[in-house]
């Protein structure tokens, strides 16, 4: 698959979680001047997420200077106070992205949602449902001074 396709399959998935729909291709740095577009965003949420492909293809973000503007891109956005999630076409093929993505939101019902179809996804691969077994939130929520 392409990462067009991941991102499609991603964002159907979201959809069927009952999130909010994201915003595709956001740009989020025009005030200074970049075209710096996220893959997803959710901009009243301050949320975002890239899918990272091609890893194994000497696709731009793993050549030296691809992943050095990638570092920037991101750390731009994080000044700016995006909250920015990375996830690998693994994560989204077996349900750990969403997982990942609902907890962000902090929404109870979108996180059971998200676990039971990240365990139905990842039934061929037992080692996947790392992220499923925990009840506590994976990421912390930490309050961003503006």
């Amino acid at each position: 698959m392409t990462a067009v396709d991941w991102e499609a399959t991603l964002a159907h998935r979201l959809t069927r979680l009952g999130l909010p729909p994201p915003t595709p291709q956001y740009r989020f740095a025009l005030a200074i001047g970049r075209r710096w577009a996220f893959d997803f965003a959710w901009p009243d949420q301050l949320l975002a997420v890239e899918v990272e492909g091609g890893r194994w293809l000497d696709g731009r973000h793993t050549r030296p200077d691809g992943f050095a503007a990638d570092c920037l891109k991101y750390n731009c956005a994080t000044l700016f106070g995006w909250r920015l999630l990375r996830v690998v076409p693994e994560w989204i093929e077996d349900g750990s992205a969403l997982v990942l993505i609902a907890d962000a939101f902090g929404d109870p019902a979108a996180m059971a949602r998200a676990r039971l179809a990240h365990r139905m996804l990842a039934r061929t691969d037992p080692s996947a449902l790392l992220l499923s077994r925990t009840r506590r939130p994976l990421l912390r929520r930490v309050r961003v001074i503006a």
